[in-house]
This record gives C-alpha cells, structure tokens and sequence, in this order.
C-alpha cells in the first residue's frame, strides 16, 4: 500500500503515479481544464468587446479595416434581406443605394464528373446543388455585409441571378451567383 501524497488516502501502490491517487490526479487536471476553459471564454470575450468597440468606431468613420471579419459578419447576419419590393409593418426611412455582390464557384474535376454522370443517366445532382446552396449563401452574406457597409439595415427587392461559364479546358465549369438589390434603412 501507498498514500497519496495530496490526500492522504492509503491506496494500491499501483494506483500512484506522481505520488498522487488517481482521484487526486483527475481532480487537478479538471481543474486545469476548467482553468484553460475559462482563460479562452475571457480571452474570446475581450476579443468580441474589441471587435463590438471597432465596429461602432467604423459604423461612425465608415472606415471597416480594423473590424474583424467575424465581427462584421455577425452586425451583418441583423442584415433583413427580402425579395419583397418592401418590408411589411416596417416603413423605409431612406433609400440608401443599389448594391451587389457576386460569387464564383468553381467545380473541381470529380464534382465536374459527378455532374457529367448525373446528366448522362438522368437524376437530381446532389454535388452541384449543395454547390449552388453554398454559393448563395455566400452570395447573400456578402450582400448584407455590402449593405453593412453603407449603414443600412435592410435589402429588399433582392433578385438572384445564375450563371455558368464554360472553362478552358473542355469539360470544366464555373458557377456564377449574383445578387442586387436595393440598400435602406427603415424606420
């Protein structure tokens, strides 16, 4: 029998390890990963308080160089975006300008043949359409953070446009999504 340095408790002479019980050992490091837990939580909170304080200095400047891209990106996600030519129960105070945003996605040579094999034999083509879901996504986030940008707090009369290109190189194909729409802000 051995005891544990910490605790004092006689256990297994196996069981030690450091001169320390098992308990002993899992109890200090739970506490280190609680410790470590914490220091990333207050880390990540002082970064999103600098993120929000950068945000309110560039919303008032309208210079978004020191934002931080995650930052932008959640002010933007407020963003209502809406393919009404108006928001219903929510006046537009102002009109503020056109704006757009554009993605260009390229397929890779298996997804191209992915693509090939579906169109041959008939069938949905569930690697262009999560293609295109992606795409769009992307395409509207980036159409809120333009509407960010300008200080507005809504797009409406959002209309979205696809295109393929034909690449080079026989057989290769580039997926184009467009968005506009109109930039305002409501009363």
């Amino acid at each position: 029998m051995a005891t544990c340095a910490e605790c004092g408790k006689s256990v297994s002479f196996f069981s030690i390890n450091g001169g320390r019980c098992r308990d002993c050992r899992e109890k200090g490091f739970n506490h280190a990963v609680e410790r470590f837990r914490q220091r990333k939580a207050d880390e990540l909170a002082a970064e999103a308080a600098a993120g929000q304080g950068a945000l309110r200095s560039a919303l008032e400047t309208g210079d978004f160089s020191e934002v931080p891209a995650a930052t932008l990106d959640a002010a933007a996600s407020s963003i209502v975006v809406t393919t009404a030519p108006d928001i219903p129960y929510a006046p537009t105070a102002e009109v503020i300008d056109i704006i757009s945003a554009e993605v260009a996605v390229g397929m890779n040579f298996f997804k191209d043949l992915a693509i090939a094999w579906k169109d041959g034999y008939g069938g949905r083509s569930g690697t262009l359409q999560n293609e295109l879901r992606d795409a769009r996504q992307a395409c509207l986030r980036e159409l809120r953070r333009e509407a960010l940008l300008l200080g507005a707090n809504a797009v409406v009369a959002v209309d979205l446009d696809y295109s393929e290109f034909q690449g080079a190189v026989a057989g290769s194909n580039m997926f184009f999504v467009v968005a506009t729409g109109t930039a305002v802000k409501l009363a």
